[in-house]
């Protein structure tokens, strides 16, 4: 894979998952900056299911969020009922759908804060995957954010959404294949 950069990142599609997305949102960072910022972002048809927040919908709506269509919509129905019943979960199919996608398809990129994805990445194959704090970076790197900016949208996106260490260590950890020096700001 090498080392991640912005634009290498910028030549990818950042799919996200219900989870990431939303919790981007809750603090309103997809309405504000989506509209000046040239970068693809989809989600699969479950994910879009599963989205409550009215401001995203609009932002689909918009065209500013796509919706990604499977190669084969047969086959990736297939893998992801498949890999639910391995799983033994009914729960997150917007992650596993997510998660099939991008393993099927090239210069994309999962968003996710999902433990699933790592069991995912363990048990069926590893894809290119980043937690919320991906989009962050991208913010800071075409200075539509300051370094003090990424570090407190980054606390305030956690307390928002009651994640604990987890999720803040997984972040800090892709974010360091990225940038190291940003990943030290937000510890």
């Amino acid at each position: 894979m090498g080392k991640w950069g912005l634009e290498k990142l910028l030549k990818c599609y950042l799919v996200f998952d219900t989870c990431s997305i939303e919790a981007l949102e809750n603090v309103k960072l997809l309405t504000e900056f989506l509209p000046k910022i040239n970068i693809k972002i989809g989600v699969v048809k479950d994910v879009e299911e599963e989205i409550k927040s009215k401001r995203i919908k609009g932002l689909i709506k918009r065209g500013f969020i796509d919706i990604l269509k499977p190669k084969t919509k047969s086959k990736h129905i297939t893998e992801v009922r498949r890999l639910s019943r391995i799983l033994k979960t009914r729960k997150n199919l917007g992650e596993i759908s997510s998660y099939v996608f991008v393993r099927n398809h090239s210069k994309v990129i999962l968003v996710s804060d999902n433990d699933l994805v790592k069991t995912l990445n363990i048990r069926f194959g590893v894809v290119p995957w980043f937690g919320f704090s991906v989009f962050l970076y991208i913010l800071w790197k075409k200075k539509l954010i300051n370094e003090n900016k990424i570090v407190s949208l980054f606390k305030k996106i956690i307390k928002e959404n009651n994640w604990g260490s987890r999720v803040v260590y997984s972040n800090i950890a892709g974010i360091n294949q990225i940038d190291e020096e940003i990943a030290e700001k937000l510890l």
